[in-house]
Protein backbone atom coordinates (compact mmCIF):
# COMPACT_ATOMS: atom_id res chain seq x y z
CA UNK A 1 0.00 0.00 0.00
CA UNK A 2 2.81 2.38 0.84
CA UNK A 3 4.34 2.01 -2.63
CA UNK A 4 1.02 3.05 -4.21
CA UNK A 5 0.31 5.93 -1.79
CA UNK A 6 3.52 7.98 -1.56
CA UNK A 7 2.11 10.14 1.26
CA UNK A 8 2.26 7.09 3.54
CA UNK A 9 6.05 6.95 3.12
CA UNK A 10 6.42 10.43 4.61
CA UNK A 11 5.13 9.19 7.99
CA UNK A 12 5.26 5.37 8.02
CA UNK A 13 4.40 5.29 11.73
CA UNK A 14 1.00 6.74 10.80
CA UNK A 15 0.08 3.65 8.73
CA UNK A 16 -1.07 0.79 10.97
CA UNK A 17 -2.37 -2.66 10.06
CA UNK A 18 -4.26 -5.12 12.24
CA UNK A 19 -5.70 -8.57 11.73
CA UNK A 20 -8.80 -9.14 13.80
CA UNK A 21 -11.34 -11.92 14.24
CA UNK A 22 -9.27 -14.58 12.54
CA UNK A 23 -10.74 -18.02 11.89
CA UNK A 24 -9.35 -21.16 10.31
CA UNK A 25 -11.67 -23.28 8.22
CA UNK A 26 -10.37 -26.73 7.37
CA UNK A 27 -11.06 -28.00 3.89
CA UNK A 28 -12.60 -31.39 3.42
CA UNK A 29 -10.51 -34.13 1.91
CA UNK A 30 -7.43 -36.12 2.71
CA UNK A 31 -5.08 -33.11 2.96
CA UNK A 32 -4.86 -30.69 5.90
CA UNK A 33 -5.50 -27.68 3.63
CA UNK A 34 -7.44 -24.74 5.08
CA UNK A 35 -8.68 -21.20 4.58
CA UNK A 36 -7.83 -18.15 6.67
CA UNK A 37 -10.83 -15.85 7.29
CA UNK A 38 -10.02 -12.53 8.95
CA UNK A 39 -10.74 -8.83 9.08
CA UNK A 40 -7.86 -6.65 7.89
CA UNK A 41 -7.99 -3.20 9.43
CA UNK A 42 -5.90 -0.38 8.01
CA UNK A 43 -5.53 2.80 10.02
CA UNK A 44 -4.07 5.88 8.39
CA UNK A 45 -3.46 8.63 10.92
CA UNK A 46 -3.19 12.36 10.27
CA UNK A 47 -3.83 11.87 6.53
CA UNK A 48 -3.78 15.21 4.74
CA UNK A 49 -4.98 14.19 1.26
CA UNK A 50 -8.26 13.16 -0.28
CA UNK A 51 -9.45 9.67 0.70
CA UNK A 52 -9.42 8.71 -3.02
CA UNK A 53 -5.61 8.60 -2.80
CA UNK A 54 -6.02 5.54 -0.54
CA UNK A 55 -9.26 4.03 -1.81
CA UNK A 56 -8.33 3.74 -5.51
CA UNK A 57 -5.08 1.75 -4.96
CA UNK A 58 -6.97 -0.37 -2.41
CA UNK A 59 -9.73 -1.19 -4.90
CA UNK A 60 -7.09 -2.12 -7.50
CA UNK A 61 -5.45 -4.46 -4.96
CA UNK A 62 -8.82 -5.99 -4.08
CA UNK A 63 -9.62 -6.51 -7.76
CA UNK A 64 -6.44 -8.60 -8.10
CA UNK A 65 -6.49 -10.35 -4.72
CA UNK A 66 -10.10 -10.64 -3.54
CA UNK A 67 -12.30 -9.89 -6.58
CA UNK A 68 -15.48 -11.34 -5.08
CA UNK A 69 -15.59 -8.33 -2.73
CA UNK A 70 -16.34 -6.10 -5.71
CA UNK A 71 -19.57 -8.01 -6.33
CA UNK A 72 -22.56 -5.90 -5.29
CA UNK A 73 -23.72 -8.77 -3.09
CA UNK A 74 -20.59 -8.42 -0.93
CA UNK A 75 -21.84 -5.22 0.70
CA UNK A 76 -20.58 -4.79 4.23
CA UNK A 77 -17.33 -6.67 3.70
CA UNK A 78 -15.46 -3.40 3.17
CA UNK A 79 -16.17 -0.55 5.56
CA UNK A 80 -14.45 2.69 6.51
CA UNK A 81 -14.62 5.44 9.06
CA UNK A 82 -12.99 8.84 9.19
CA UNK A 83 -12.36 11.07 12.15
CA UNK A 84 -11.93 14.64 10.93
CA UNK A 85 -9.14 16.11 13.03
CA UNK A 86 -9.10 19.62 11.55
CA UNK A 87 -9.57 21.33 8.17
CA UNK A 88 -6.54 19.54 6.73
CA UNK A 89 -6.23 16.08 8.29
CA UNK A 90 -8.25 13.02 9.23
CA UNK A 91 -7.71 9.57 10.68
CA UNK A 92 -9.09 6.97 8.25
CA UNK A 93 -9.85 3.40 9.26
CA UNK A 94 -10.69 0.80 6.62
CA UNK A 95 -11.83 -2.75 7.45
CA UNK A 96 -11.95 -5.55 4.88
CA UNK A 97 -13.10 -9.14 5.34
CA UNK A 98 -10.49 -11.29 3.60
CA UNK A 99 -9.87 -14.95 2.91
CA UNK A 100 -6.69 -16.75 1.96
CA UNK A 101 -6.59 -20.35 0.77
CA UNK A 102 -3.65 -22.50 1.87
CA UNK A 103 -3.01 -25.80 0.11
CA UNK A 104 -1.07 -28.24 2.26
CA UNK A 105 0.78 -31.17 0.70
CA UNK A 106 2.81 -33.80 2.48
CA UNK A 107 5.67 -35.05 0.33
CA UNK A 108 8.15 -37.54 1.80
CA UNK A 109 7.06 -36.58 5.35
CA UNK A 110 7.68 -32.88 4.57
CA UNK A 111 4.80 -30.45 5.00
CA UNK A 112 4.57 -27.95 2.13
CA UNK A 113 2.15 -25.03 2.52
CA UNK A 114 1.26 -23.06 -0.61
CA UNK A 115 -0.71 -19.82 -0.31
CA UNK A 116 -2.93 -20.00 -3.37
CA UNK A 117 -3.42 -17.01 -5.65
CA UNK A 118 -6.92 -15.91 -6.49
CA UNK A 119 -8.26 -17.51 -9.66
CA UNK A 120 -8.18 -15.25 -12.71
CA UNK A 121 -11.90 -15.04 -13.41
CA UNK A 122 -11.27 -13.75 -16.93
CA UNK A 123 -9.49 -17.00 -17.79
CA UNK A 124 -12.25 -19.30 -16.57
CA UNK A 125 -13.93 -20.69 -19.65
CA UNK A 126 -17.46 -21.96 -19.56
CA UNK A 127 -20.73 -21.73 -21.41
CA UNK A 128 -21.59 -18.25 -22.60
CA UNK A 129 -25.29 -18.92 -23.16
CA UNK A 130 -27.37 -20.72 -20.57
CA UNK A 131 -30.96 -21.16 -19.55
CA UNK A 132 -32.28 -22.15 -16.13
CA UNK A 133 -35.44 -24.21 -15.68
CA UNK A 134 -37.50 -25.13 -12.67
CA UNK A 135 -39.29 -28.24 -13.80
CA UNK A 136 -40.58 -27.35 -17.27
CA UNK A 137 -40.69 -23.59 -16.60
CA UNK A 138 -37.87 -21.37 -17.90
CA UNK A 139 -36.84 -18.95 -15.15
CA UNK A 140 -33.79 -17.26 -16.66
CA UNK A 141 -31.79 -17.07 -19.87
CA UNK A 142 -28.46 -15.24 -19.92
CA UNK A 143 -25.64 -14.53 -22.30
CA UNK A 144 -22.32 -13.88 -20.58
CA UNK A 145 -19.78 -11.66 -22.26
Amino acid sequence: MQSKVPALNQSPDNFLTFIEGGQLVAALGDKPSFVYHYKLTLAILDFNQHADKVMIPLIIWIKDNQPELLNGEANGHMTFEAEILNNDTADITISIDLTERVRVDIVNDEIIATHCPEPNLAEIVGPTNWTMYTGDVQVQATQLT
